[in-house]
């Protein structure tokens, strides 16, 4: 292969792989949008103190980092509630 094949092949196939990149990237972020929301539906139905704190006691068995986002939803849902 000579230089100008060289260069040739670099430009189409960069190209292609940035975009295959970005591609992915896209399907990755659906997805984590789609997980949420299916989360969100699923602790939608956790709206009492007492029903919040059945479900947090259970969240000492884990990360703090990885059951964060949970509270968050659930503290969200504890306050809507309120409001209404």
């Amino acid at each position: 292969m000579n230089i100008k094949e060289s260069i040739a092949n670099v430009a189409t196939t960069r190209p292609q792989s940035f975009l295959a990149a970005v591609r992915d990237d896209l399907q990755e972020r659906r997805e984590a949008r789609a997980a949420d929301r299916q989360l969100r539906r699923e602790l939608s139905t956790y709206t009492t103190h007492s029903e919040i704190d059945d479900l947090s006691a259970t969240f000492s068995r884990y990360d703090e980092d990885a059951v964060a986002p949970l509270r968050e939803i659930l503290n969200h849902n504890l306050m809507n509630r309120r409001a209404s």
